[in-house]
């Protein structure tokens, strides 16, 4: 019954945006013949609750585990020529802890022990639609979902070799959206897939059904837009053993063509720049106020690759502003610094040379940085 909920939310929505004024219907579709390039980016603050199979009794069952709640970064491009759209988008790598569980081994051949077993994992999933608008305010696409899963079990405390999972298939969906007025709107988009599950090590393959849904509020300011919604996302697996992995939890974007004003909105909200007119609130306070609190990683970073330093000096280097005069960087600053660079799914690159980086790796280092700061 939970699953059904939003995609009633969904098809309520859709109904609205088949309802929407004839005055607002013909203003989208004198827009709709023109070139539109998009670009945004999306947080998705998400947990992941996932399947794997138990030892025990012959690893005839699964045992479902929850991680997260986890921010998920998600970029964005969508270009619409006329009635016709063409969008994509990536969620990057994200590191989630699971819960240990027991389980219960053979040793030796001979006998059984229990012992505690945990797993870390990362994630990144990518997809390409193209759509054709049925009416101006809804359009129904046709894309392609790739998923890939690495999991990392560690069981009483020694770490057991990396398996990973992938999820690919076409998928088939629609998107609207219903203006409330005040440049405040609903929206939504769903979409169901036929996916092909392998595994690492494995010849096997398995059939997994695909769904996804998101609704939320969205505000539209000139050529800038921003929301917050609700999205869900589940993957079954259809195998000799049927299970489920879901991820769902709140959403926010900030969507508009180049030059719209996206950073120069990220550096108020930062207190880099000031106001024209009116003031900025962060936390009920002044940018300036809450700073600290705050961590921003611009889209390029201007750096000497080159110099001599390890990876690790470089995330470290985010602890310098909250130490102060007089401190220096500790052990507790140290820890902090593998644990950024294990959340982004870089633990391994920690004494190399930043320049001996890819460009995808400087970008990780980069947010590890901006972590721990």
């Amino acid at each position: 019954m939970k699953k059904k909920i939003p995609m009633l939310a969904l098809l309520g929505l859709m109904g609205l945006t088949a309802a929407a004024p004839r005055a607002a219907q013909a203003e989208d579709a004198r827009i709709s013949r023109l070139v539109t390039l998009s670009v945004g980016y999306k947080l998705w603050y998400n947990s992941w609750e996932t399947a794997i199979p138990s030892y025990t009794n012959g690893g005839t069952h699964v045992n479902a585990i929850t991680a997260g709640p986890v921010g998920a970064h998600i970029p964005n491009m969508s270009v619409k020529v006329w009635k016709f759209l063409v969008s994509g988008s990536v969620m990057t790598s994200n590191n989630y802890r699971f819960p240990a569980f027991k389980d219960t081994f053979i040793q030796g051949g001979t006998g059984f022990t229990t012992a505690d077993r945990y797993y870390r994992a990362t994630r990144k999933e990518y997809d390409i639609n193209t759509g054709f608008y049925v009416t101006p305010n809804i359009v129904a696409t046709v894309g392609y979902k790739s998923v890939e899963q690495r999991y990392q079990e560690t069981i009483s405390n020694v770490a057991d070799e990396e398996t990973r999972t992938w999820y690919k298939g076409p998928t088939f969906g629609l998107a609207g959206g219903a203006g409330i007025g005040y440049g405040f709107s609903l929206y939504g988009n769903g979409a169901l897939g036929y996916m092909h599950a392998r595994y690492s090590g494995s010849s096997s393959r398995d059939i997994a059904n695909y769904e996804a849904m998101e609704v939320g509020l969205a505000w539209r300011w000139k050529v800038v837009s921003a929301s917050l919604g609700y999205k869900f996302q589940y993957i079954t697996t259809r195998g000799e053993i049927d299970a489920a992995d879901v991820s769902r939890g709140y959403i926010m974007g900030l969507v508009g063509p180049n030059g719209a004003g996206k950073t120069t909105l990220v550096r108020l909200i930062l207190g880099l720049l000031r106001p024209d007119g009116g003031d900025v609130r962060v936390f009920g306070a002044e940018p300036a106020a809450v700073r600290a609190r705050m961590t921003y990683l611009p889209q390029a970073e201007h750096l000497r690759w080159e110099f001599p330093l390890r990876v690790h000096d470089v995330v470290v280097m985010g602890r310098v502003a909250r130490l102060g005069l007089g401190r220096r960087i500790g052990m507790a600053d140290e820890e902090e610094g593998l644990a950024a660079l294990g959340r982004v799914g870089a633990a391994y690159l920690h004494r190399r040379s930043i320049g001996q980086l890819s460009g995808g790796e400087r970008q990780r280092v980069l947010l590890a940085r901006a972590l721990v700061a």
